[in-house]
């Protein structure tokens, strides 16, 4: 019989690992949302919600895919993250849900974009050698955050990506900071 590994959590949801396993393949089965990123634009502030929620989404799939390496720990790494930041998180999710509706997609069009984070997560993951050792120091690194600093760190880390911030009838980078 096998051990139990403690679960992962994601704003208020616990996922046992096989469980989590489960619902990560749902989720690449789910039609693939490639153009989900592609909303029309977004708010500064939606831009660095929906950056946040791209690293969310990262360590959540790392600690999926790297729970049989017990050395590494990393589901109770994401625990900890969700402890730490999960103000913010909240926070994220309701943005992002207002940027979408604001979108005319609502729900779904956040769940479609939530579901295109994890597979581009997921294809990281397989394609990159040595997943569960490169992806450690990024864990570090994100803990390292205080919760005031969490948001900047994910614009930092992930990138301008897709978020194009419009404004004005002119496009900024991602990571512009508000007026």
């Amino acid at each position: 019989m096998m051990a139990s590994r403690p679960g992962l959590s994601a704003v208020g949801v616990s996922l046992k690992t096989g469980f989590g396993v489960a619902v990560l393949a749902g989720l690449l089965l789910v039609g693939a949302a490639g153009a989900a990123n592609a909303a029309a634009c977004y708010t500064p502030t939606e831009a660095r919600a929906a950056q946040l929620r791209q690293l969310q989404t990262e360590l959540m799939v790392a600690a999926l895919q790297c729970s049989s390496r017990s050395d590494l720990d990393l589901a109770a790494h994401y625990n900890t993250f969700v402890r730490r930041f999960g103000g913010s998180l909240t926070e994220n999710a309701k943005t992002l849900r207002g940027h979408f509706v604001r979108q005319g997609g609502g729900q779904g069009r956040f769940d479609s974009f939530i579901t295109s984070l994890a597979n581009q997560a997921s294809m990281k993951a397989l394609n990159t050698p040595e997943f569960c050792d490169a992806v450690k120091p990024l864990f570090d690194k994100t803990l390292a955050q205080s919760p005031s600093g969490i948001e900047a760190f994910a614009v930092e880390t992930v990138g301008a990506g897709d978020y194009a911030v419009c404004g004005g009838g002119r496009s900024q980078r991602a990571d512009a900071k508000p007026n």
